[in-house]
């Protein structure tokens, strides 16, 4: 009902709250895909069978990479996406970072400390780039290779989506990154 699915690698959610804060977590869930029987070799990873990876940034700096609890182990978990944050007010994102297949995650709520406020934080700029999953996700992390065994096992620990070109571009201009893979687009518009 009230939570939010996130698909695509670099959809993400920003909110900001004012520290000091022992530690910020979220609530989220994740359920695979229907087609995940043909893809088995995806989703089938180092990491089982989770439905997919989130990374958490203060302040658009790195702090975590999660991975998202697999469906059959139950309903929402909490998730540590920032530690020790000091006072003020602090923007935390939280992003995809695996591939569509692995399939989608839910944010179900924020949880902070009784004393931190959270609100909406303010505009950014936004770029939106439409490519394909090599240049929106795995960056520079993973070989140069979609070898059948070890890359396809190892591809979601190879991804972070703050290392590909349209995240780089992105950085460049101070904005944030909206990138839609064109196959989903050319999928969506046949």
């Amino acid at each position: 009902g009230s939570s939010k699915e996130f698909d695509l690698p670099d959809s993400a959610f920003r909110f900001e709250i004012t520290g000091p804060a022992k530690a910020v977590y979220v609530e989220m869930s994740g359920r695979l895909l229907a087609h995940r029987d043909k893809l088995t070799q995806c989703t089938k990873n180092v990491y089982g069978s989770s439905p997919g990876m989130m990374k958490s940034f203060i302040d658009d700096q790195p702090v975590k990479r999660m991975v998202i609890a697999e469906p059959d182990e139950g309903g929402a978990k909490q998730y540590c996406v920032a530690e020790d944050v000091p006072a003020g007010p602090h923007v935390i994102t939280v992003s995809k970072c695996s591939e569509f297949w692995y399939g989608v995650v839910a944010l179900h709520g924020i949880v902070v400390p009784r004393d931190c406020s959270v609100k909406a934080p303010p505009p950014r700029k936004l770029i939106e780039i439409i490519g394909d999953s090599n240049s929106t996700l795995p960056g520079n992390l993973g070989p140069n290779s979609y070898d059948e065994g070890a890359m396809r096992k190892n591809m979601m620990k190879y991804t972070d989506t703050n290392l590909s070109w349209g995240a780089k571009v992105a950085q460049a201009f101070g904005a944030c990154l909206d990138s839609t893979e064109y196959m989903h687009l050319r999928n969506a518009l046949i």
